[in-house]
């Protein structure tokens, strides 16, 4: 063997790692790590059981592209009950104002989707609805507005509203619904990435109280009082007042 041959074998050697590290980055996976806060917000509005979770989530290998993130909630006697994303609040960017401190600079905006960059952590707080809940409440609101309708076509008073099946139905809406009850609870977060089949998964666990359950069900009273703002009293002034519960994440 020559010289040449020597330094043409060195020479194609020197191409072997940088070449295996790149079919090693086009044939790897994408791989998700999830983090909860161990605060968990829970409540019950118009819009029904919520729960809100600040969450971080990181990258590896290539970029993630959540598509979806689901919740699912057992309590310590099986009832169970599945949430999914319906918004997420993230931090543009802080102002520093003299005498006033840091000021985060905050936008909601609907869960469609969550880019993350490899190696890069992306935090956002996420707030988790009951899907029955919002399709039995968008029917239910939409027959109550058309009922309405009809009888400010044919009545100067509108306030018959509180008297049809319609409207009622609508008010037990909020019971039939409310889910929280004394006792402990186990989270699982799902969270789907738009290349990957299977979901990566993160666990929590809480406890509800008997002050929390009773703080949350005063909601209820508000929820009727929100309903006949909406459809009785035509208040464009009133403001509702909703009650939330913090918990803590036992796991942690």
């Amino acid at each position: 063997m020559n010289l040449f041959d020597t330094l043409a074998i060195i020479g194609a050697l020197a191409w072997i790692y940088p070449l295996a590290l790149w079919i090693h980055k086009l044939l790897a996976r994408t791989k998700v790590e999830i983090l909860n806060h161990k605060d968990i917000e829970i409540g019950f509005t118009f819009y029904g059981p919520i729960i809100n979770l600040n969450m971080a989530f990181s990258s590896e290998n290539k970029d993630a592209f959540i598509k979806n993130i689901q919740l699912t909630l057992i309590h310590e006697k099986s009832e169970t009950h599945v949430f999914h994303w319906e918004w997420f609040e993230e931090t543009f960017l802080e102002l520093d104002i003299p005498d006033s401190g840091i000021i985060p600079y905050k936008k909601n905006q609907k869960a469609i989707a969550i880019k993350v960059p490899i190696e890069t952590l992306v935090e956002k707080k996420v707030g988790f609805q009951n899907k029955k809940y919002k399709e039995e409440y968008s029917k239910l609101y939409s027959a109550t507005n058309q009922t309405l309708l009809n009888i400010t076509q044919n009545s100067n008073d509108h306030t018959q509203i509180a008297t049809t099946n319609e409207y009622n139905t609508f008010k037990d809406l909020f019971k039939k619904h409310f889910p929280w009850k004394i006792g402990k609870y186990k989270g699982n977060i799902e969270v789907f990435l738009a290349n990957r089949n299977k979901p990566f998964q993160q666990t929590f666990s809480f406890e509800m109280t008997s002050l929390d359950v009773k703080n949350l069900e005063r909601n209820l009273l508000t929820c009727e009082d929100s309903l006949i703002n909406q459809f009785v009293n035509l208040d464009p002034d009133y403001k509702a007042e909703w009650k939330w519960a913090i918990s803590s994440d036992t796991d942690k």
